[in-house]
């Protein structure tokens, strides 16, 4: 009866120290390799400032937010009309305290300009159809940007 518990146990504190040394072993080997990689792939990203770390990384809308974050004030609210999501969490990300709501469609571009008191509407990437759309609602000078964005200050 002791043989077979010490067997269970030999076998036991076995797997268990193979496990471990299985994972100290490829732990090791990731920490090698990661160090290879700011020899070979950071090189570029270690010399850069902030700034232009994330406009390379997130191209020309951080450069767009980024200037629009100078020009507006803390407790302004904006409105972005855009059918992809990306435009508005990059704002939510870069534009921080600044209030953004996203809206879809024109109807929720409506809802938000007078429910929410929204001081700016950007309309990213809409179709032409759109964006005579909005400018029938508001009849407000519009800004364009590129061909991407538009800014419409209410």
């Amino acid at each position: 009866m002791d043989t077979k518990n010490s067997k269970k146990n030999s076998f036991l504190i076995k797997a268990i120290l193979t496990i471990l040394i299985a994972w100290l072993g490829l732990s090791f080997i990731r920490t090698v390799n990661n160090f290879s990689k700011i020899l070979t792939e950071e090189t570029s990203w270690i010399g850069m400032n902030t700034y232009e770390k994330k406009s390379k990384l997130f191209g020309a809308d951080y450069v767009f937010f980024d200037s629009l974050k100078n020009q507006l004030a803390s407790s302004s609210n904006i409105v972005i009309f855009s059918k992809d999501a990306k435009p508005y969490l990059l704002g939510r990300y870069i534009l921080y305290p600044i209030k953004i709501y996203h809206a879809k469609s024109l109807n929720e571009v409506k809802s938000v300009i007078l429910n929410k008191n929204a001081s700016l509407l950007i309309l990213y990437n809409v179709s032409n159809e759109s964006r005579a759309e909005v400018l029938r609602y508001l009849k407000k000078p519009i800004r364009v940007i590129d061909q991407f964005v538009s800014v419409i200050r209410l």
